[in-house]
């Protein structure tokens, strides 16, 4: 079993869809499957890679190593450890770098 696989099914989707209409109950929003879809959605979209890369650099002191090549965006300043060659997003403007 690969690891994506063993991690998919580590994740407690109950947890987030219980914290999700717990959330829409909580402001007064109707805890609906269509609601909760779109706070899932934009949760994906605009919130959890951003949430996972600060997890990661945080836990795994990604910018503090030696070995890691950082790369400064030209629009907003942030650095950021360069993957490869080619285009690269910044994670805090959303702008299309090349590397």
């Amino acid at each position: 079993m690969s690891v994506k696989h063993e991690l998919a099914g580590w994740i407690e989707t109950e947890v987030i869809a219980e914290h999700i209409l717990g959330e829409l109950e909580d402001l007064g929003v109707q805890p609906t499957l269509e609601n909760a879809k779109t706070v899932w959605l934009d949760v994906l979209e605009n919130e959890l890679c951003r949430a996972i890369r600060s997890s990661v650099k945080t836990r795994f002191d990604v910018l503090k190593r030696e070995d890691a090549q950082l790369v400064k965006c030209r629009y907003c300043d942030t650095e950021f450890p360069k993957r490869g060659d080619g285009l690269q997003k910044c994670p805090g403007c959303g702008a299309e770098l090349i590397c």
